[in-house]
């Protein structure tokens, strides 16, 4: 067999391919594998295929693979794999995609990797995915995972989510999110999460933003912030919160602010606070208003904000708060409001803001 050349095998009739055995594959030098057609390659044995080395893989012309069936593909050794190229990805038919192995597809060159379209990476079975390498997925095209589906992205081995880049979380569908496990996100550099979409965003399961580090969640654009759902809200640790920019404050929706405890609420920084609405600040438990609000940060309220405030809310307000009140804070209220603040939060008032207090109608 090591004497056939590529003319040799060309001229075979596709019947006699039935009678190849794996040595017989094995022996043929690469030069000869230049002569398989597609009918030839399909006619072959499920068993021959085991006979593939890398050097032969390398040798077949991609077209003559167009025509590969689901059990051969998968009878082809993974150190075989490793001879496979982008043009031979491409050519492979979307049908053959459910015969690969875990160890076959970890083992595909990662520059073969920009072979697949996104039907090519829809057919893959999700067993399949679990062979991902951080450098296989990182040298996916962006394009193809715009097909990937929730069962998929769950299969991806949480060392592979290293891989991904931003232009490919932006373009994965929003309902491949649903998808993310805990773990997975976690392991997501932050600079991939900077293109993400707010559509996407609030496809994440609730259980993976509770994984979210600060670093991640500084790094969502401001436009994705409308994303965020109640659910994800009352999970994320307070950390996260501790990094918040005011204008990511101002992006997220009021009705997330009803489920924000005191220890979330507590960790926004001043500057943050600066981006809070009217509309937001009402939603916030009274319970967590006069609890998170401190003496320090009261004053990075924007004076509407302050009297958008429910009586409720500032009559929970800490005594020690009033000693870092700003009088445009103060002369926004009406008498309903100021009425509602404790005797003792005006006992730490200066004369002047008391007076301002006396004016309110």
């Amino acid at each position: 067999m090591s004497g056939l050349t590529g003319e040799h095998i060309s001229a075979l009739p596709t019947t006699a391919m039935a009678g190849f055995k794996p040595t017989q594959v094995s022996a043929l030098p690469p030069e000869a594998m230049t002569g398989f057609t597609p009918q030839q390659v399909a006619a072959l044995p499920t068993t021959a295929m085991a006979g593939f080395l890398p050097a032969q893989i390398s040798a077949v012309p991609p077209v003559s693979l167009a025509s590969i069936k689901p059990t051969q593909l998968g009878a082809i050794p993974p150190t075989a794999m490793t001879g496979l190229t982008d043009d031979h990805i491409a050519a492979l038919p979307t049908t053959a995609m459910s015969g690969l192995k875990p160890a076959q597809l970890g083992a595909i060159p990662a520059e073969a990797m920009a072979g697949f379209t996104p039907q090519l990476v829809a057919a893959l079975p999700t067993k399949a995915i679990a062979g991902l390498q951080p450098t296989q997925i990182a040298a996916l095209p962006t394009t193809a995972l715009g097909s990937l589906k929730p069962t998929q992205v769950g299969a991806i081995p949480t060392a592979a989510m290293s891989g991904l880049s931003g232009d490919q979380m932006g373009a994965m569908p929003a309902s491949a999110m649903t998808g993310l496990k805990p773990a997975q996100l976690a392991a997501i550099p932050p600079t991939s999460l900077a293109t993400i979409q707010s559509t996407q965003l609030a496809a994440i399961p609730a259980a993976a933003v509770k994984t979210m580090s600060a670093a991640q969640v500084d790094a969502l654009p401001t436009a994705a912030f409308p994303g965020f759902t109640a659910k994800q809200i009352d999970v994320m640790p307070p950390a996260a919160f501790s990094v918040l920019a005011p204008d990511q404050v101002r992006a997220l929706t009021p009705a997330v602010f009803k489920v924000i405890d005191a220890k979330q609420f507590g960790s926004l920084p001043p500057l943050a606070l600066e981006g809070l609405t009217p509309a937001q600040v009402q939603q916030v438990p009274a319970t967590v208003v006069g609890s998170a609000i401190t003496a320090t940060t009261v004053g990075s309220l924007d004076p509407n904000v302050f009297a958008a405030m429910t009586t409720r809310q500032l009559g929970g307000l800490n005594a020690m708060v009033a000693r870092g009140i700003e009088n445009e804070q103060l002369d926004a209220l009406t008498k309903a409001q100021v009425n509602a603040l404790k005797p003792a939060f005006k006992n730490n008032l200066t004369a002047e803001q008391l007076q301002i207090l006396a004016s309110a109608t």
